[in-house]
């Protein structure tokens, strides 16, 4: 017995995917820390990285260490001269090579953040990590 699809009048069904994104991306490139999850209460190895762009619901990731798909990171979001840096939880949903040994992870936020806060982080001019001290540092990026 075969199943009939919706007709959706362009020869093309109801069930074919297209990208859709809920929050609009702001490119950027913010200074940011990152290590799993699972160590974010030790002191643990921070590594170093870069947020190419950002929304409410996510974060682009530029940085020298791979992290796997599916990997819970906390990620550090850097604060101003009036706010202090605090770190939010991620999960890596797609991973691809960067530029050189780099890698560029697309990261989903646990809890969306607010539209001010975004715009605080890519208005910000001066951007102020709270957590360098066990931070990794690697210049090839």
């Amino acid at each position: 017995m075969s199943q009939d699809l919706p007709f959706t009048g362009n020869g093309h069904s109801a069930s074919v995917a297209k990208e859709c994104r809920v929050y609009e991306r702001q490119d950027c490139s913010l200074p940011t820390t990152c290590q799993p999850a699972v160590a974010s209460d030790s002191h643990e190895v921070r590594w170093s990285a870069t947020i190419q762009n950002i929304s409410q619901g996510g974060v682009c990731l530029s940085l020298t260490r791979r992290f796997e798909k599916g990997t819970s990171l906390a990620v550090e979001l850097p604060g101003d001269g009036e706010r202090d840096s605090y770190v939010v939880f991620v999960k890596v949903v797609h991973l691809r090579r960067g530029s050189g040994r780099g890698w560029v992870l697309g990261c989903k936020f646990l809890s969306i953040l607010s539209e001010e806060e975004i715009e605080r982080l890519v208005s910000t001019k001066h951007h102020v990590l709270t957590s360098q001290k066990n931070l990794h540092k690697d210049e090839t990026l």
